[in-house]
């Protein structure tokens, strides 16, 4: 998905920015980024059980994991898929007058 509008047509962006598609990664590659972003080597595995390779899913997990470090890492990470993924698919709804759809 393109960023949004004013990303793409800001001056100061022009030039800077490419779309690129990106799937999900492999067990090894997943595991390679949860590292480089700061989670223990042992936890790499079973925050990527629940984030199943997906960028966006490892991102909010490996940060959910270090804010909440003495919560169990199943549900830092869980919550932090949920509440993170749930906030980027809220800012897509275009009518945000439901409230339903802001509730859920």
């Amino acid at each position: 998905e393109a960023p949004a509008p004013p990303w793409r047509h800001a001056r100061e962006w022009q030039g800077a920015f490419r779309s690129i598609e990106l799937g999900p990664l492999d067990e090894a590659a997943a595991r390679e980024m949860l590292i480089e972003a700061g989670v223990a080597p042992d936890s790499a595995a079973r925050i990527n059980a629940v984030a199943r390779g997906h960028p966006l899913a490892l991102t909010l997990a490996a940060g959910m994991s270090r804010e909440q470090a003495g919560e169990p890492l199943e549900e830092a990470a869980t919550r932090g898929l949920v509440a993170g993924l749930a906030t980027e698919y809220l800012r897509g709804v275009r009518d945000r007058g439901c409230p339903r759809a802001r509730r859920s």
